[in-house]
């Protein structure tokens, strides 16, 4: 928005000076034709005019993640890395797997009751509880989920439960989608706001409806959680084929690639994302720093980075009220020790 202002600015004084150009050039012909030497007309520049100005490229849709048949157990993980080649690595893999729930759009034709989770929207709020504001700014709804649902369950469930939230109300989430900030100022916290309402249900208005499905998860191969691990360039190999066939055996589809053109709606687990960056730029800010030049994501260690989990990750699509950059996701996350207590204050959001 900033460099599109700018431009009509450039373009403006641009104008301004053209025209006494025209100006200063008619008067000396005038002054050459008095003289006798012949008049030639000037031609003026063409200006484009501030409604031709280019627009934003239109952003291709996503298409909708599939929901995930089943989830693979943790045993099950352990088999499959056994079956590919990848052994004595056991320990290891159980760290790296994180249970996951992904939000996925209704079938065609299906009950909303059976809906799990809300899309953007304007949510019902009950009494004690206020519309968050930011900078002088209301924020927008971004997702509410139904704190009641099976999948959710699941995490709770775990064998290192990952879930320490009510099993009844609702979780609302607002994100300030009119100014859309980067997440990468210190000064920007309060952006993204999370409440716990333990008497709500899934209420609201012009919303898209979204079941959840269970999934594990493992990251990347370049991600540092792996690469730390120093597997062999054979076990590496094997590595992939795990994730890949992890994928598969869940009824997902394996994005190698951070899935560019996957609209994935997900909590927990590992952000569809390519640069591994985020956990630096939520420990830099945790401690009242930008993250702004990249040079400063250096002042932070892989083992402080590590210490953020994702909390939500959402496509930005209708119905999110979203004045940003087209096409991005909206990462929100948690520090571990906040996620094992419940606490939501500190939460994070970088949209990427």
């Amino acid at each position: 928005m900033a460099d599109q202002s700018s431009r009509r600015a450039f373009l403006r004084d641009f104008a301004r000076h053209a025209a006494r150009g025209v100006r200063e050039a008619a008067n000396a012909r005038d002054e050459l034709s008095s003289l006798g030497f012949p008049a030639a007309p000037p031609t003026p520049p063409a200006l484009p005019e501030d409604d031709l100005l280019p627009a934003p490229a239109p952003v291709a849709p996503r298409a909708p993640a599939r929901p995930s048949t089943r989830a693979l157990t943790e045993e099950e993980l352990l088999a499959l890395a056994a079956g590919e080649g990848l052994l004595g690595h056991d320990e290891a893999l159980l760290a790296l797997a994180r249970r996951s729930v992904r939000l996925t759009p209704l079938a065609e034709g299906a009950d909303t009751d059976s809906a799990g989770a809300l899309l953007g929207g304007v949510p019902a709020l009950a009494g004690g509880i206020d519309w968050p504001t930011w900078a002088a700014g209301r924020l927008s709804a971004v997702a509410q989920l139904d704190l009641a649902d099976p999948a959710l369950a699941w995490l709770a469930e775990a064998p290192a439960p990952v879930w320490p939230f009510p099993r009844s109300g609702r979780l609302l989430l607002w994100f300030d989608g009119e100014r859309a900030p980067s997440g990468l100022q210190a000064v920007q916290r309060g952006a993204a706001r999370a409440v716990v309402e333990p008497d709500g249900a899934l209420a609201g208005s012009a919303a898209l409806p979204l079941v959840l499905s269970p999934e594990l998860t493992l990251p990347r191969v370049w991600s540092a959680a792996v690469q730390a691990l120093d597997l062999s360039a054979d076990d590496q190999e094997a590595y992939a084929r795990v994730r890949t066939e992890l994928a598969l055996r869940q009824g997902v589809e394996p994005n190698d690639d951070g899935g560019r053109d996957v609209a994935y709606h997900r909590l927990l687990g590992y952000p569809d994302d390519t640069t591994g960056t985020m956990g630096r730029v939520c420990e830099l800010t945790a401690r009242g720093l930008d993250a702004d030049p990249p040079s400063q994501l250096d002042l932070v260690s892989d083992e402080d980075a590590a210490r953020w989990r994702l909390l939500a990750q959402l496509t930005v699509e209708p119905p999110l009220l979203w004045k940003g950059e087209p096409g991005v996701r909206l990462f929100v996350w948690i520090a571990a020790e906040d996620l094992a207590a419940g606490e939501l204050d500190r939460i994070w959001a970088i949209p990427r």
